[in-house]
């Protein structure tokens, strides 16, 4: 107890937050109907009531200042995919999702007196496991990702991304993609409830 009492009270580290998200297994059902569609003839299979388990995720959080210009974050996503189900029906290719992912965020400064101080650096990674999994062999994910916020005021920015992803492996005669991202935004901001002089 003492350990982390003094961990949050170190200067180098401020503004710790921890946060959690539970989402519950639940339940949906909807009319359903099968059919066969032919050349000359439609003939429905089956039709009733469809129930499906949607399965529980649960997130977990935290973020930290290492300084006034250096943010860390980290995150753990799980969801028991295993109990999805359709009426009551198991996918046997469906396994539990699990990921973490673990980002940093630098300031240029920590005084904004020109547009160049308020550009921000962005850096992440994350592994972690898919739902799916093909011939019992399980589909990980792998992931690396840069970014940057350009400012073109002090309430405006341009957000540049740059992401790599690997997802599966060339194991049991399966394939490996190599997936590669490009991504440019706009943050735009403005300033409510001023009064207007006219």
């Amino acid at each position: 107890q003492n350990l982390i009492e003094n961990l949050f009270k170190s200067e180098k580290i401020q503004d710790f937050r921890l946060g959690a998200a539970v989402s519950f297994l639940s339940k949906m059902s909807a009319d359903t109907s099968f059919t066969k569609i032919g050349s000359y003839v439609n003939d429905t299979l089956s039709q009733g009531i469809t129930s499906m388990n949607i399965p529980l995720k649960v997130t977990f959080g935290a973020s930290a200042r290492l300084n006034p210009r250096t943010q860390i974050y980290a995150d753990y996503l799980f969801q028991n995919w295993a109990d999805y189900s359709v009426s009551e029906n198991r996918d046997i290719n469906l396994q539990n999702l699990s990921k973490v992912s673990l980002g940093i965020e630098y300031k240029n400064s920590a005084q904004a007196y020109t547009l160049s101080d308020l550009i921000i650096w962005r850096g992440g990674v994350s592994y972690g496991t898919t739902p799916y999994k093909i011939n019992g062999t399980s589909i990980k994910e792998f992931s690396v990702s840069a970014g940057v916020s350009l400012p073109f005021s002090r309430e405006n920015y341009l957000d540049l991304s740059l992401q790599y992803i690997s997802r599966g492996s060339t194991e049991a005669g399966l394939l490996k993609e190599n997936i590669l991202k490009l991504g440019a935004s706009l943050s735009l901001g403005e300033l409510w409830f001023v009064r207007q002089d006219y």
